[in-house]
């Protein structure tokens, strides 16, 4: 269960972990058929996808995504729900429903506002380190510190004198 996206006040600790006085539905995928399927959709840099349903998460920066863009996706037969984010200080809300929307989950706070209905949403996002996704996005597909490591055999002999 992920207990970061709930206020700590809906959790208890015991034994030293923390634990929700109730369950989210929540859970990310880092292989199978929905990474495969985000894949297609949004690239071959996505490394995570988070699954939702009926969550609503308190404000938060997500500290596990390291790259640029998080992808949100949200649908369901709900009301309210929309998500917050803070950019700079102005607040710009997504409530539109059936549309992939772009956002920077790492650096910029974020959060749901209460919903009723049914709501099912999904973030994907890379692990990646950003230097790789940038120069992914760039159309490079190698990771920019690839290969550089010179080769013992291939590199240039100091003669001894």
């Amino acid at each position: 269960m992920r207990t970061t996206i709930k206020p700590k006040t809906d959790s208890h600790i015991s034994r030293g972990w923390r634990h929700l006085k109730e369950g989210v539905y929540s859970n990310t995928v880092r292989a199978g058929p929905i990474l495969e399927m985000v894949q297609q959709m949004l690239g071959e840099d996505i490394t995570d996808v988070c699954c939702n349903r009926d969550v609503t998460c308190h404000p938060h920066r997500d500290q596990a995504n390291t790259s640029l863009q998080s992808f949100f996706l949200m649908w369901g037969d709900f009301e309210g729900g929309a998500l917050n984010i803070d950019e700079n200080r102005k607040i710009r809300r997504i409530t539109e429903k059936d549309v992939w929307h772009t956002f920077n989950g790492q650096r910029d706070l974020h959060w749901n506002d209460p919903h009723t209905g049914r709501k099912f949403s999904i973030v994907a996002y890379s692990r990646r380190p950003p230097n790789y996704v940038q120069h992914y996005i760039s159309g490079e597909k190698t990771h920019p510190k690839a290969n550089t490591q010179t080769n013992p055999d291939t590199s240039p002999k100091k003669s001894r004198k």
